[in-house]
């Protein structure tokens, strides 16, 4: 997550369904890690 809440673009409860539907669907494909890059940076 964010260091600060606020720098969501959306809502917390938004990030939380999208890192459980993530989650869901690494465990169905057997993935273990996930390495989420920002290119704007």
């Amino acid at each position: 997550m964010p260091a600060r809440p606020e720098d969501l673009p959306f809502s917390p409860a938004e990030y939380a369904r999208r890192v459980a539907k993530a989650r869901t669907a690494m465990s169905a494909a057997g993935i273990d890690v996930l390495i989420v890059t920002d290119p704007s940076f």
